[in-house]
């Protein structure tokens, strides 16, 4: 089976409010997948729905084995009084995996110099450094990054983007979400724009220009956007 991840006819409802709504997703092995979509449109949601942090109100199928999945949250929620260290080694025990990959990401990333801090001592850049390691230190087989470089300085950009690119050479799937249409165009396969819990267009990114002959995806995913609000 050549799919990383199938699902059929998710549904979430918040009470009356209905948050996604017949989502249908066949994400293949060695892919990046991109989900677009405005503010509130269910983006989160259905990566939360994958994990089975939120419960689907409905669905047909599911199809995800999640001891191979690495998850960076947008905003990470660690403990404040653990260290750097004793975060990722509590980690790593959950996980029962070895974190093959950390000491690397530990040099590729400057964690060192704030190693033995206290979480709550940590800037905003650091934390998402933190939430960059502990996404991808182990094997895995496919990562969901929800706005994985909101709050990264270029550097860290250039770093998370160069990750990304090596885990798919490798053979693993990358889903992410994202409001910056470059890094979308640059590393994407496939792209999904959900308005309003639907997802009202899926290919990939030359495929979605070439269907208004638009210079770039920003371009294009405007024009259809507008047309579908």
């Amino acid at each position: 089976m050549n799919s990383a991840l199938s699902i059929v006819n998710l549904e979430k409802k918040y009470g009356k409010q209905e948050i996604l709504r017949g989502i249908d997703l066949e994400i293949l092995k060695s892919s990046i997948y991109a989900l677009l979509g405005p503010n509130g449109s269910g983006k989160t949601t259905l990566l939360k729905s994958i994990l089975g942090i939120v419960k689907p109100s409905f669905v047909d199928v599911l199809a995800v084995d999640l001891s191979t999945v690495g998850y960076m949250p947008q905003q990470p929620n660690f403990p404040q009084n653990m260290r750097v260290f004793e975060l990722l080694d509590l980690i790593i025990i959950l996980r029962k995996k070895p974190a093959i990959y950390l000491d690397y990401l530990l040099t590729k990333l400057d964690v060192g110099n704030f190693y033995k801090k206290f979480i709550r001592e940590l800037s905003g850049g650091m934390k998402q450094k933190v939430n960059i390691v502990q996404a991808f230190m182990f094997e895995q087989s496919l990562f969901l990054l929800d706005e994985p470089t909101l709050g990264l300085d270029p550097h860290q950009t250039y770093v998370l983007k160069g990750l990304i690119k090596e885990r798919r050479y490798s053979g693993a799937t990358v889903v992410f979400s994202s409001h910056i249409m470059s890094e979308v165009e640059e590393l994407s396969d496939v792209v999904a724009l959900i308005v309003e819990g639907e997802i009202y267009l899926k290919n990939s990114p030359d495929t979605i220009k070439a269907m208004g002959n638009f210079k770039t995806l920003e371009e294009a995913l405007h024009n259809f956007w507008d047309e579908k609000i």
